[in-house]
């Protein structure tokens, strides 16, 4: 019989993940996986993105070897907090 610290070694924690995409009908999780504050748990608000297009982030650099500027995966600050 293995202890109670044994069982927690093979255990997975996700913490604090945010699903854009999938929504919580795309999250499968294991039965070793505990989720913790993550977008697809019940209670936890998402953020709004400025975008969550990956193609930008991937395109190749300037001439000048400078990467390209982008918005993606960055979040909107809330009107209240535009002030």
């Amino acid at each position: 019989m293995s202890s109670p610290n044994s069982r927690r070694r093979n255990r997975t924690v996700i913490a604090a993940a945010v699903a854009v995409a999938a929504g919580a009908a795309g999250i499968g999780l294991s039965s070793r996986t505990v989720s913790v504050a993550n977008s697809w748990d019940s209670g936890v608000s998402v953020p709004s993105f400025k975008s969550t297009d990956a193609k930008r982030p991937t395109a190749a650099r300037s001439s000048g070897g400078k990467l390209p500027a982008v918005s993606f995966l960055t979040t909107v600050r809330p009107r209240s907090a535009q002030r």
